[in-house]
């Protein structure tokens, strides 16, 4: 199990398996939380735009933005799992 980057990120999405390191995007619970409440499924979600979302408040390194993608995608699924229950 991994531990969170801070003691705030606890109960946060937090992404992990980008080159082998652990994230806590800021305000990506933020992000989750206004697509969710916009009706947006996972299946639907345009990645490039959500990476462009995320992008503003925290650096995502030229060359990565897939990996990212990928890996807010996946966190995004169960927010979204959890929730929707």
């Amino acid at each position: 199990m991994t531990t969170p980057c801070c003691p705030a990120a606890a109960a946060k999405p937090v992404l992990s398996n980008i080159r082998g390191s652990i994230k806590c995007p800021a305000v990506l619970d933020e992000i989750f939380k206004k697509m969710l409440e916009s009706g947006a499924e996972p299946e639907m979600v345009d990645k490039e735009n959500l990476v462009k979302k995320v992008s503003v408040y925290n650096y995502i390194p030229n060359g990565l933005e897939e990996e990212y993608a990928e890996a807010i995608m996946k966190e995004y699924k169960k927010y979204h799992h959890k929730r929707k229950k």
